[in-house]
Order: C-alpha cells, then sequence, then structure tokens
C-alpha cells in the first residue's frame, strides 16, 4: 500500500460514521472505528475482509511517522500483544531511535483503561504520562533538564 492509499483509507474511516472516537487497525479483521460507543466496520472499495499482518504493519507505520512529525520528542512504540497470555511480548520502536526489546509483561501492570482498549483489539493507546511507563516498556525516560539546556533560537530583530 502506498501511503496516498493508507491516507484516504484512514479519510474514509473518518468519515463513516458520526461520531468516531477510535481508528481500529487489526490483524485479521476489517477496517473498524468505534462510533458512539459501538465498533463497526468500515466498508471500503476495493473491500478489505480482514487486515494481513503486512498491511497492518504499513498502517502502524504511517501512522507513527505521522506522530512523530507532529511531536519531536514523541516516543512510538509498536507492542505485540498475545491474547492467549495476556501477555505483552514484545517492544519495537520506531523513528529516530529504532530497536526491539523483550517485554513478556502481563496487562495487568496497565492502568484499567489502557487495560481494556488493548484486550479489545489492538488499538493504539496514548500513555499521558509516559515517564511512568518508560521503564515498563523498556523506552528512554524523557529528559526534562537536557530539553530546558537547549539553546533557545534568536529572534531577528525589526
Amino acid at each position: 500500500m502506498r501511503k496516498s492509499e493508507i491516507e484516504d483509507l484512514l479519510t474514509t474511516m473518518l468519515e463513516s460514521h458520526d461520531n468516531v472516537s477510535d481508528l481500529n487497525i487489526t490483524v485479521d479483521r476489517p477496517l473498524q472505528v468505534e462510533a458512539a460507543g459501538e465498533l463497526v466496520a468500515v466498508p471500503v472499495d476495493p473491500p478489505i475482509e480482514s487486515l494481513t499482518p503486512f498491511q497492518t504493519e504499513i498502517f502502524a507505520l504511517n501512522l507513527f511517522d505521522e506522530r512523530a512529525e507532529l511531536d519531536r520528542f514523541a516516543q512510538l512504540a509498536w507492542v505485540r500483544f498475545d491474547a492467549r497470555r495476556s501477555l505483552m511480548r514484545e517492544r519495537i520502536v520506531l523513528g529516530g531511535a529504532s530497536g526491539r526489546a523483550t517485554l513478556d509483561t502481563t496487562l495487568d501492570h496497565l492502568p484499567e483503561r489502557e487495560r481494556a482498549v488493548i484486550s479489545a483489539g489492538g488499538q493504539f493507546v496514548d500513555f499521558h504520562n509516559a515517564e511512568e511507563y518508560a521503564r515498563l516498556f523498556a523506552l528512554t525516560p524523557f529528559d526534562r533538564a537536557r530539553l530546558r539546556q537547549q539553546p533557545t533560537p534568536k529572534r531577528s530583530g525589526f
């Protein structure tokens, strides 16, 4: 899939129903959105009956790239979840500091909201307090001191 095709599919998903709150892009499932609290399939042309692992990975990579462009301090990771064992198996960081790490961590280490989202189908989860979860996901903690030490861009005078 090309980036333009993914952007068209994402637009179709967002415009498919009123009150869309989540996009669900999951292996072996069709494209789905959560609209007004209900998970519903999104019809697309040509039809996608179920996403392959490769298609799902391409979606994730494109979404990560877009997010990273918006926030240069964002750490984006893809976590492989084993639903049978309720384990987060592996973390893959994309972008500047790419890498993999074995997690083998149960979901009970996460807040209830995030645990429910992951259990419901592997949707994207935003951990607002990332510092608290950096160690759990084997990520580099955010360095606020280093950010403060960066030089302030000079403005040209009038």
